[in-house]
């Protein structure tokens, strides 16, 4: 019995209070989001040679301090699959970033901590140049048998009047 009158109480506490505010609650809008960063410029790394230096720009929202996240998978920036830096001021505005992969698509945003929580900007999605030499050709296919008479088809050679229905295999046309 006595616990039933002191959640009584509590209760009836909780509707009077909730009728001196008018029985309702306000609460800001919450704060509007940063810009997506933009790769602005690439550069070949001087202090990571081999690898990409991106000059990235966003407009903050001027709402708390920002990360830059930066990932190569499309996935939402799933813990674990994500690289940050930060924080970051409320009022910046660029960050370079050096040693990215060359050739690789990346995925980029600014979250920022604000009052009412992260507040994450658009993903934007940028790929990276190649510093240097571009990346080799591919190796030259070896010949397990070079079709002089005939012509190849797969892994052998056939009379050249005959139709070939099997896929590219080893054997070359010499």
């Amino acid at each position: 019995m006595r616990l039933r009158r002191r959640l009584v109480v509590a209760g009836l506490a909780l509707l009077v209070a909730a009728a001196g505010s008018g029985g309702q609650t306000t609460q800001a809008a919450p704060p509007a989001q940063a810009s997506p960063p933009g790769a602005w410029a690439q550069y070949c790394s001087q202090a990571q040679p081999g690898t990409v230096q991106v000059v990235f720009l966003w407009t903050p929202s001027r709402q708390g301090q920002q990360w830059l996240d930066l990932s190569v998978f499309n996935n939402g920036f799933t813990p674990g699959t994500v690289v940050g830096v930060g924080p970051l001021s409320p009022d910046a505005w660029g960050f370079v970033w050096d040693g990215l992969l060359p050739g690789v698509t990346h995925y980029v945003r600014v979250n920022t901590l604000t009052p009412w929580g992260w507040q994450p900007s658009a993903t934007a999605a940028f790929t990276t140049g190649y510093c240097g030499p571009p990346p080799p050709a591919p190796a030259p296919r070896t010949c397990c048998k070079i079709c002089t008479t005939g012509k190849a088809c797969g892994d052998t050679c056939i009379s050249r009047s005959y139709t070939c229905h099997v896929g590219p295999g080893c054997a070359c046309n010499g």
